[in-house]
């Protein structure tokens, strides 16, 4: 790498910066083990496509906006600044860089000639505009440096011609230029000579923007086979390139001008027509102006380089000649097919080795290449046929060495790649089945609602055909109410939720009437994570939510019978309460009826006092109707009040207390005397009890027992208040303590039981934040404990 570092010194030396910088840049890169790359791009003038940065120096107003019309209505590549005087213009020409300035010849505050010298100096083309008459001070600012004049005319027809004055001016700057760059090129040339046949063991050459060699040295002549360096100067770099290589070395270009180094393999040619397997690396040169002057090409001839990849690499590869001969095979070939190397170099043909069914129309490949390389496939799959018999899925690709009648074929594999591929076919087969054949509809939506794909279940489900429903939005199916609360679930909810929505919702079919669905949401992303669109099932549930809408109608209806069971069993009770009070109230009648038969006359202060006796009588009689009134009523009590449980238990056994005794069975109360007071409903707590004390008395009916008792325990624990009601029947099998709480199941269908006793007691228990548990007791019975919360806020 020394040498590299003499060249760029010896040019930094002369001055060439250009030169110098090209050598240091390639030492450093190969320290980094970075090559210079490769030239590339079709035959065409490698210019800068940048807009043209235009200076107009102009007083009159008119001028300028014809000018920015011009540039506008032709759509000149201009990026011009206005400056209407001499003393802006300086400044301007002070701070901005420009490739062309067109400046009038006499301004307000001075000539053209007060800025001719500093454009000049600065080698901007300059072209001079001027009124009729002036066309000797034109000349004489061509003389001074001047490119060109334009004379203006009235209708200022003279901009027409500006685009052509333009490009004319920059044309001849630039073939000045180059002249210039080619004099200072020539006085380095041979000293660049000298230096890369000394140092250098690789091909290295210059091109111009077109791709026309202007520098080798003698290394590059000896690859491509020219004894003299001179010969090759002027050609075109790609007369070099093999046919079928030529258009990816254009292709390159592009990226070479916007400063990106190429590196590339291509098959060169020789002068005497051979061939050459080489490594290209080019890079664009600049000028001291910073302007694409040309490309330096570094050429390494790779040929032994290839040999050893073709032994070393992983995939199976083998040189056919042209009567299908196997001339050549690698190691992964060997191991393969199973056989020697000298088993098969020379010995067997490429038909060897390959299923009979694929022979004819590979031959017939085989024999296209021949004639027309691109004709046939450069790549097909084929069936390989090992020396055990095994039979193997290989991708071949086959190439035409140039220039001869060779073929290099590389064998993949791929066995495991087809059975792959033959398992996600059955996958997305069973797929397809499973989603065209459950009874759900499945569907998509890209990120703006618009269906991308429906299930043909949709035909049943919605009377749409999949079709109809293609490139529609969801909201396209529902009623306005529906449509209402989707967006408002659509846009609060699964616009952020990762995970699955599901809600009820009503579609309208295509004949008009609702139907029900349960609907899963759920947002698709794709495997960069980014949000794509919309993923869901749509499940038919009308006739389900018939069904549940009529379970909740009976479900009232058997709560009203139950409640009127409840009643029944209540009837004794009441019947003793009310008869009560109606006693008394016919004892203290009859007394005042007697008395005034037998001609006494009753002291009016005593009649004052029997009539406030049967009025407090009545009072009482209307205060158990009133109770029994609030009892039956349809419907759960909502209003809250301070309620002790003690009370309940008192007010239920005195209403139930002569049927319980009517069926033998004696009842016992343990209730706490501080017990606090809870915030609930006496209605739906007696209701509660009253459940409870019935469900054990049917359960003591069935059982012969001498005697059946039935105990209330009131009491405290924690901040709970705690009743548990507990008989000494058959009690409770343990797999059925979660059932005795489900609407409908009973175990007394002979005696008439709905199945919503114990349901109610547990709506009415979690209504009031409660627990409520079983167990079977140590008397054989049940034992039913509920708590509510004595710190629950009204």
């Amino acid at each position: 790498m020394n040498c590299q570092i003499r060249i760029a010194e010896e040019f930094w030396k002369q001055g060439d910066v250009l030169f110098a910088y090209f050598f240091w840049q390639h030492w450093e890169g190969s320290k980094k083990n970075v090559p210079l790359l490769p030239v590339g791009g079709k035959q065409q003038n490698m210019v800068d496509t940048k807009l043209i940065e235009v200076l107009l120096v102009e007083d009159d107003p008119v001028d300028q906006m014809a000018f920015k019309r011009v540039v506008k209505e032709q759509g000149l590549p201009y990026q011009y600044t206005l400056t209407g005087s001499i003393s802006q213009a300086h400044e301007v020409l002070n701070n901005k860089k420009f490739d062309i300035v067109i400046c009038d010849l006499s301004l307000e505050d001075g000539t053209l000639f007060d800025i001719l010298d500093k454009i000049v100096d600065k080698d901007i083309p300059i072209i001079v505009t001027t009124g009729n008459g002036d066309e000797e001070t034109a000349v004489k600012a061509i003389k001074g440096g001047a490119d060109d004049y334009i004379i203006k005319d009235v209708e200022r027809n003279y901009l027409k011609i500006l685009a052509t004055t333009v490009n004319k001016a920059l044309k001849n700057k630039k073939l000045v230029f180059e002249h210039r760059s080619a004099e200072k090129a020539l006085q380095v040339s041979e000293e660049l000579y000298r230096t890369l046949v000394e140092t250098s063991p690789n091909g290295i050459g210059m091109t111009d923007l077109n791709g026309k060699i202007i520098i080798s040295n003698q290394q590059m002549g000896q690859l491509l086979g020219y004894d003299h360096i001179g010969d090759l100067i002027g050609m075109l770099s790609i007369d070099f390139i093999a046919p079928h290589d030529q258009e990816a070395y254009q292709e390159m270009k592009p990226a070479l001008l916007e400063g990106r180094n190429q590196q590339n393999e291509f098959v060169l040619i020789r002068k005497d027509g051979s061939h050459f397997l080489a490594e290209l690396n080019v890079t664009l040169v600049r000028d001291e102006a910073n302007l694409p002057r040309g490309f330096m090409m570094v050429i390494v001839d790779i040929t032994d380089r290839f040999k050893d990849i073709f032994n070393t690499v992983a995939t199976a590869m083998i040189v056919v000649e042209e009567d299908n001969t196997i001339s050549q095979v690698n190691v992964e070939f060997e191991r393969m097919s199973g056989y020697l190397k000298e088993d098969i170099e020379g010995k067997k043909r490429w038909t060897d080795f390959f299923l009979a069914d694929n022979l004819d129309q590979m031959k017939q490949y085989h024999e296209i290449r021949k004639i027309n390389e691109k004709a046939a496939p450069r790549n097909y799959e084929s069936c390989f046929v090992g020396q055990d018999g095994k039979i193997s899925n290989v991708l071949m690709t086959v190439s035409m060495t140039p220039q001869t009648r060779k073929s290099i074929v590389a064998l993949l594999d791929i066995t495991g790649r087809k059975q792959a591929e033959e398992e996600l076919h059955a996958s997305k087969e069973r797929y397809r089945n499973l989603v065209e054949n459950i009874n759900d509809c499945l569907w998509e939506t890209d990120q703006d609602l618009v269906i991308t794909y429906v299930s043909p279940k949709i035909h049943e489900l919605l009377g749409y055909r999949p079709e109809e429903i293609i490139k529609k939005n969801p909201y396209d199916l529902m009623n306005p109410q529906s449509l209402a609360r989707l967006k408002n679930v659509w846009g609060s909810e699964l616009g952020s939720s990762k995970n699955p929505i599901l809600f009820e919702e009503k579609l309208t079919h295509k004949q008009g009437h609702s139907v029900i669905g349960k609907i899963s949401v759920s947002r698709i992303l794709n495997p960069e994570g980014i949000f794509a669109g919309y993923r869901g099932i749509f499940h038919n549930i009308t006739e389900e939510v018939r069904l549940r809408e009529e379970r909740q109608r009976l479900q009232e209806q058997s709560a009203r019978m139950s409640k009127l069971m409840s009643i029944s069993a209540m009837s004794a009770g009441i019947v003793h309460e009310i008869g009560q009070p109606l006693n008394a109230i016919r004892v203290l009648v009859d007394g005042m009826l007697y008395w005034h038969k037998k001609g006494v006359q009753t002291e009016q202060d005593k009649i004052y006092i029997n009539m406030e006796r049967i009025s407090k009588q009545v009072g009482r009689i209307d205060d158990i109707i009133r109770h029994m009134r609030s009892f039956a009523s349809v419907g759960s009590p909502t209003e809250l009040d301070l309620c002790n449980l003690n009370d309940t238990v008192n007010r239920v056994l005195d209403m139930l207390g002569s049927q319980l005794s009517a069926h033998g069975i004696t009842i016992t109360r343990r209730l706490k005397k501080d017990l606090k007071s809870i915030w609930g409903n006496s209605i739906s707590l007696e209701e509660m009890l009253i459940n409870l004390i019935v469900n054990a008395m049917n359960a003591l009916d069935t059982c012969e027992i001498k005697e059946k008792k039935i105990s209330l325990v009131t009491q405290m624990i924690d901040e709970w208040a705690v009743i548990e009601l507990s008989d000494n029947a058959s009690g409770i099998a343990e797999n059925l303590h979660s059932m005795i709480f489900e609407p409908f199941y009973t175990s007394h269908q002979d005696s008439g039981g709905t199945g919503l006793g114990l349901p109610i007691v547990r709506s009415i228990v979690e209504t009031h934040k409660g627990q409520i548990t079983v167990f079977n007791n140590e008397d054989g019975g049940a034992t039913f404990r509920i708590k509510i919360p004595i710190n629950d806020q009204k």
